[in-house]
């Protein structure tokens, strides 16, 4: 991992850490990323926390608010899969034939 800025987390605690880092640094509290994740102060405050039951889909939206990039999650499990070549586009249009029309 070459970009000093990045740092692997390995656990729901060093997840919740890198979270209440960056919303410190971005200056917010608990309260307003919440409201600009969409999801509750709770929510937040038990992400922070480490508790392990966190919801992965509103996970997400805190960590893109955050600035908390999430890369190779699978890499410290053991089941990493190599990266393929894939046009996810293509493979969901497959499924979904009026997607292609609206993309």
């Amino acid at each position: 991992m070459s970009d000093p800025n990045l740092r692997r987390v390995y656990t729901p605690e060093e997840a919740g850490a890198a979270v209440r880092e960056r919303r410190l640094a971005k200056g917010l509290t608990q309260k307003r990323l919440a409201q600009l994740s969409g999801v509750s102060r709770k929510f937040v405050m038990d992400l922070e926390a480490g508790h392990p039951g966190a919801e992965l889909g509103k996970a997400m939206l805190v960590f893109e608010v955050a600035g908390v990039e999430v890369l190779g999650a699978l890499e410290a499990s053991g089941r990493y899969a190599p990266k393929l070549d894939v046009d996810v586009k293509a493979h969901l249009d497959s499924f979904h034939p009026r997607r292609r029309r609206q993309i």
